[in-house]
This record gives C-alpha cells, sequence and structure tokens, in this order.
C-alpha cells in the first residue's frame, strides 16, 4: 500500500475534486493512505514512510524551501497545476501576484523539478514540456455519489442558468446581445446566475442571482436541485481559458442538464456536438440559435441530458479517475514499469 502526502498552498475548491474525492475513494477500498497539510504546517517529520509527494498549485516562493526538504529526502515528487498561471489575463483579481518574478521563478522551479508534472489540460503540455519532459495530462472527476440518492425538485419555470466564479463575467461578453434576444423573445423564462452576475442584463424579467458556494458538496446538491433546463458555459477564446478543465461540462452533465459551451478548448475537445452537448461560436448569432434549438427541442434536451450523464458516469466518475491516479503511482514509484499517457 502506498502513502501519500498533498502539500498544497491552501485549501481551495479544485483540491477537493482533484484530490480530496479521489483520495478519499481510494483509501476506502484500501488502495492507499494519505494526508493532506498547508504549507504553512508542514514540518519534515511528516514525510516519515511517505511514497509519493504531492504539490498543488503551489507558487509562494518560500514553498521552494519544503521542495528542497522533499527532494533530499529523496522522495518521488508529483507538482498538478490545474491552471496556467504563466498566463494569467490581466484582467482578473490578484493577476499581478503572478507575474511578479519571484512567483514565476517558484513555478519554473516546482515544474523543472518534479518527476512528474500533472497538467490540467492537454492544452498545457507544450508549454510545461518546455521545463521538464515529464508531463501527463489526467482529466478530473465529479462525485456522482453526492446526488445519486437525491430526489429532484420539481419545478414549473423553465430555467437556464449559469454557476460560476465572479472572474467570468467577462466571459459573457460575446454572448449579452443573444441572451438579451431569447429575453426578449421569450419572457417568462427564468434565468439563474450562481456566483456571476454578467453586466447588461439588468433590465431582464426573472433574473436571479445567488452568491457562490465554496462546498463543494453543497454547491453540487444545490446545482441538481434546481431543475435547470439549459446550462450556460460561455469562455472566451484567450489563451488561458484554453488552459482549463471542463468542470462545467462535468458538473452540468452529472446533474443531467443539457449545456451550451464555447467551441474552444477545453470543451471542443471533451464534447461529442449534439449529443452530449452544443457547441457554440462566441458569437450572438451562434449563441441565439444554440439557445433556440434547446428551448424549442425538448427531445433534443432530453438526449443530450441522458448521454452527457452517461458519458460522465463512464470517464469522469471517481473510479474511473482513481484508476488514473494509481496508474500514475505505479510509473513515477516504478518508471520501468509504465510509462506516461499525456
Amino acid at each position: 500500500m502506498r502513502h501519500v502526502l498533498c502539500i498544497v498552498q491552501s485549501s481551495v475548491p479544485s483540491t477537493e475534486i482533484s484530490l480530496i474525492r479521489p483520495f478519499t475513494y481510494l483509501q476506502s477500498i484500501g488502495k492507499l493512505t494519505w494526508k493532506i497539510v498547508v504549507e504553512d504546517q508542514f514540518s519534515p517529520e511528516l514525510l516519515k514512510e511517505i511514497d509519493i509527494v504531492i504539490f498543488q498549485r503551489n507558487c509562494r516562493p518560500n514553498s521552494r524551501g519544503i521542495l528542497s526538504i522533499v527532494k533530499n529526502a529523496q522522495i518521488p515528487v508529483i507538482y498538478e497545476i490545474d491552471d496556467n498561471f504563466l498566463k494569467i489575463p490581466d484582467n482578473l483579481p490578484g493577476s499581478h501576484y503572478y507575474k511578479l518574478p519571484a512567483v514565476v521563478n517558484t513555478i519554473e522551479t516546482f515544474i523543472k523539478l518534479a518527476n512528474v508534472v500533472k497538467a490540467g489540460s492537454p492544452e498545457m503540455i507544450p508549454e510545461l514540456s518546455q521545463w521538464n519532459k515529464n508531463v501527463v495530462h489526467h482529466p478530473y472527476a465529479v462525485d456522482l455519489s453526492i446526488i445519486d440518492n437525491m430526489a429532484p425538485k420539481k419545478h414549473n419555470n423553465f430555467i437556464i442558468g449559469y454557476a460560476g466564479t465572479i472572474h467570468h463575467n467577462y466571459d459573457f461578453e460575446p454572448i449579452i446581445g443573444a441572451i438579451l434576444q431569447v429575453a426578449e423573445r421569450f419572457p417568462d423564462i427564468h434565468w439563474e446566475f450562481i456566483g456571476c452576475q454578467p453586466k447588461g442584463l439588468e433590465k431582464i424579467n426573472n433574473i436571479f442571482f445567488t452568491k457562490f458556494q465554496s462546498s463543494y458538496e453543497c454547491f453540487l446538491r444545490d446545482l441538481y436541485q434546481r431543475g435547470w433546463q439549459i446550462g450556460l458555459a460561455p469562455l472566451k477564446d484567450t489563451p488561458s481559458n484554453r488552459c482549463k478543465t471542463d468542470n462545467k461540462f462535468r458538473e452540468y452533465s452529472a446533474c443531467g442538464i443539457p449545456g451550451i459551451y464555447s467551441n474552444i478548448p477545453p470543451y471542443s475537445r471533451t464534447i461529442a456536438a449534439n449529443t452530449t452537448g452544443l457547441l457554440a461560436d462566441n458569437t450572438i448569432s451562434a449563441w441565439t440559435e444554440a439557445l433556440l434549438s434547446l428551448i424549442q427541442n425538448s427531445n433534443l434536451r432530453l438526449q443530450i441530458a441522458e448521454q452527457s450523464r452517461k458519458w460522465v458516469e463512464q470517464y469522469r466518475s471517481l473510479p474511473a479517475i482513481a484508476e488514473l491516479w494509481e496508474s500514475l503511482f505505479e510509473m513515477i514509484t516504478n518508471p520501468e514499469g509504465g510509462t506516461l499517457n499525456g
């Protein structure tokens, strides 16, 4: 049995999705023991009997000292980076921090010294490979057990929604016109926004906003019970967005919500168009057409909801993603017995 230590800068929602949920599952079936610690609570004693150390999103300059201690202990290191911090857009809060030379140097140091770099998307591999030839992309899971025993609530309204952080306000800019056109044509539709309140939609009838829930379990339960007929997932075509994960697709599909997604990675490489979701170019006409297509075709909505849920069950469930972690652990502890699958 392997013993894994995770050292994170801070516990964020992606920590639960990428580490806590799959490792808790692996421990429950007797495949590993593991523990997680934030950088400020690290001590060398924690490395006793540890087989693998995973760093996630670490970029503070003082974390290089922890990396040095782990490397000196000759324990294999995985560095997981699920966002392209080397290309953070200037308009995001805190972006200036990631551009500080010491922070950039820290990220590059982790990439260079890790035995394996686990990237959040295939699009990140060419850039990360400049510093480390052992770069792998594995997708992320959605914990279906959170909602599998729940009964969906019944809603009388036709609801179109979006769930994401406030940082995604700017991703709506190309499609505001499409939403306005559809809202004018169908004034009885309800529009729900979780965490993000796009500008320009204030005068729409039946628009509702709620704060983002930091608890992954509460968020997924809430999303499931909202009973949306359509989920929105716009992304501007930027280098940073192309390196993101397909989390909206995982969450919407798990909850049986047919979605419309911008026709760029991460969604264009995952979604089977018109089968597991609709892909739309970032134009008013394309998004208007996609919205009307789903609004007016209940059979298409049902088909997409069913097919996307089946796809997620097969390829994004905890057991499926846990197998990928096991393969990575095998490769890193027995290099001659496994190969990277990037």
